[in-house]
């Protein structure tokens, strides 16, 4: 009887010690995997947790400082467009207006250079700008070609549902010298051009004829085909 209690006793002491390591060794493995959860979760954070496509972007890496996002040969050179710092590289996570669930996206603040001769010469600034294309590809510039200076379209998405919005840089067709333009259309001076996705702009009698983007709410005045004339000297197009 003695001896049976005394095996009993030594059973229940290994049994307690068996469920303490295996406690121990959960507690273990459940901070090591909420450790390396944390980690994977935060590997690459976002700069532009604000941008229009925030919500349906997934950060997949980040390419270096000085990556060539768009090119285009001129006259004299090319121009390029470069990121200033970081440049993130992901994806859409779901369809939508701005493209098919897959489509990646480049996010960064960039540098548009005109190159002459070899020589770098800074054009404009582009802020926290979101590429959306369905390839790895450089983008390329639109060209439309006027008397003084051909202009080059920098378009960042590749569809949307209220137009494309594009970035003109004039070159200067006497020495290449190149510079931003602003477009102003009814008393509104804005940053880029909004255009229909399927109707590029073209030189028209040497006008821009450009027809804008339709989506819902957008007015008969809006619709219409407009006229925008080119003034090298104040660095805008206006609308006629």
């Amino acid at each position: 009887m003695l001896l049976s209690f005394f095996l009993l006793t030594l059973l229940l002491g290994c049994e307690n010690d068996n469920r303490a390591n295996y406690e121990s060794l959960n507690t273990s493995n459940s901070s090591i995997n909420s450790s390396t959860s944390i980690k994977e979760s935060s590997k690459f954070k976002t700069q532009f947790p604000n941008t229009e496509f925030s919500n349906i972007i997934t950060l997949d890496s980040v390419n270096k400082d000085g990556t060539l996002r768009a090119q285009t040969n001129t006259d004299f050179g090319e121009l390029i467009v470069v990121a200033n710092g970081k440049e993130e590289v992901g994806h859409l996570n779901a369809p939508s207006v701005a493209g098919l669930e897959g489509d990646l996206t480049f996010q960064g603040n960039y540098t548009v250079i005109n190159i002459i001769d070899g020589k770098k010469h800074e054009v404009m600034q582009l802020k926290e700008l979101t590429f959306i294309q369905q390839s790895d590809r450089v983008v390329n510039f639109d060209k439309v070609s006027f008397n003084d200076a051909d202009v080059y379209f920098l378009t960042p998405q590749y569809t949307s549902g209220h137009g494309l919005n594009a970035y003109a840089i004039a070159v200067n067709k006497s020495n290449g010298e190149a510079i931003s333009l602003k477009f102003i259309k009814n008393d509104t001076t804005t940053d880029t051009l909004n255009y229909a996705n399927d109707q590029l702009p073209v030189n028209e009698n040497d006008f821009l004829k450009v027809a804008p983007g339709i989506s819902a709410g957008t007015s008969e005045e809006n619709a219409d085909i407009t006229f925008y004339k080119l003034d090298l000297t104040n660095k805008y197009f206006i609308a006629e």
